[in-house]
């Protein structure tokens, strides 16, 4: 059964409560609050990690904890079979599944246990705040305080990191502005419903052959104020101006999370039979700054690789260049200004060229126009980020000069 809506507001340098002290105040007791610079910004949310160092009495610790059994059907015997903990099967049935706070909690017959789940809701159960380096820590220290074992030397099999802003359009209505993502994807929409509400997950294919392509680095947007309102019950109010509270989310996974030295390169392990490896993070790691900025600059990179509609076209005296060949340019400029992909339909002999047009809206267009949806939402991510993705915001200038 839902719980009874909960409605509180969001103004400019206004103050704004959390779930966590919702369950134990109310708003009139001058409890203390996040403000609006909280709710719009960048850090990790979630991760999944795993470890096959555990301490026993965690199945104890489990709540809706539920026995997987110790057999499996074997489909050329037709039988059920005993699961060996050595055997592949062991390595991928769970033995027992269960949750621990925030996250969903898997043993397995190899005695290798995964952790998934928000390690933002060890702060803040609404989940309403991404993590930076010190929070990582206190979120970790809490959780060690809390149930009785560290998470540090658990190792992240993905992490998602990501970007939450307020709107000035809906979700739903971002589809105008917000192209296929790299320019060679297309959205699936959350749980195969038509709802243009929920999350929207990009996933990169092949433009020339329509083949999925790498799906290590998934994308997906989605609004967090309807997520508030369906899983935690609360009505979020935004200040004028604003229709919708956005995430956009990136997941990276496996082999790319890799411990970085000072300069922001993989450290290697040393060299065997198979060559030099890359020395995988722990969990922990996440709280270095040096491999914390590693992630969020490919959180900007993925911005940057969107393709981007509806960019507010600069007048033609303010456009570097021959004036001659940009007044002659400057309908198909314009034509991709509004929509990149459309614009590759226009009969004109360089229109098919998606790096052709890539310039002219890097030329012609205002990406940072305050009243524009691109501009304030860039100029925000520039600001939260610019300090920990420098050389990105770099070829972001370059670019677009």
């Amino acid at each position: 059964m839902r719980r009874p809506n909960r409605r509180f507001t969001v103004q400019a340098r206004s103050l704004l409560v959390t779930e966590s002290i919702l369950q134990s105040s109310t708003i009139s007791e001058g409890i203390p609050f996040l403000r609006v610079e909280d709710i719009e910004c960048v850090g990790l949310d979630g991760a999944v990690f795993y470890t096959y160092c555990w301490p026993k009495e965690l199945p104890d610790l489990l709540t809706n904890a539920v026995s997987m059994g110790t057999t499996y059907w074997d489909p050329e015997l037709r039988c059920q079979r005993p699961i060996h903990p050595n055997s592949p099967q062991g390595r991928c049935f769970p033995r027992i599944v269960g949750d621990l706070g925030p996250f969903r909690v898997i043993i397995y017959h190899d005695d290798r246990v995964s952790f998934s789940g928000s390690l933002s809701r060890l702060l803040y159960p609404n989940n309403l705040k991404l993590l930076g380096p010190e929070d990582i820590d206190l979120a970790l220290t809490l959780f060690a305080e809390q149930y009785g074992f560290d998470l540090r030397h658990w190792i992240p099999t993905a992490v998602e990191f990501s970007f939450q802003f307020l709107s000035s359009l809906k979700n739903s209505e971002m589809a105008r502005v917000w192209g296929p993502y790299r320019g060679c994807a297309f959205p699936m929409v959350y749980g195969g419903e038509q709802n243009v509400e929920c999350t929207q997950y990009y996933q990169t294919m092949d433009e020339s052959t329509g083949a999925l392509s790498d799906l290590t680095d998934p994308l997906k947007r989605y609004s967090k104020l309807m997520q508030l309102h369906e899983v935690h019950g609360l009505e979020l109010v935004l200040p004028d101006g604003f229709k919708d509270l956005i995430r956009l989310e990136r997941t990276m996974k496996f082999d790319r999370l890799a411990v970085l030295d000072n300069e922001g390169k993989p450290v290697q392990k040393g060299k065997g039979k198979k060559g030099s490896r890359q020395n995988r993070i722990a969990l922990g790691d996440l709280a270095n700054p040096v491999v914390y900025q590693s992630f969020i600059a490919r959180l900007v990179s993925t911005y940057m690789d969107i393709d981007k509609y509806g960019i507010t076209p600069k007048p033609l005296n303010r456009i570097k260049g021959e004036p001659r060949v940009n007044h002659e340019r400057r309908p198909l400029a314009l034509a991709a200004l509004e929509n990149i992909n459309e614009a590759r339909k226009e009969p004109e002999s360089r229109a098919s060229d998606r790096t052709f047009l890539l310039h002219l809206q890097r030329r012609h267009g205002d990406i940072l126009d305050p009243t524009s949806f691109w501009g304030r939402t860039t100029a925000l991510l520039k600001k939260l980020t610019e300090g920990n993705a420098q050389e990105e915001w770099r070829r972001f200038d370059r670019q677009w000069e």
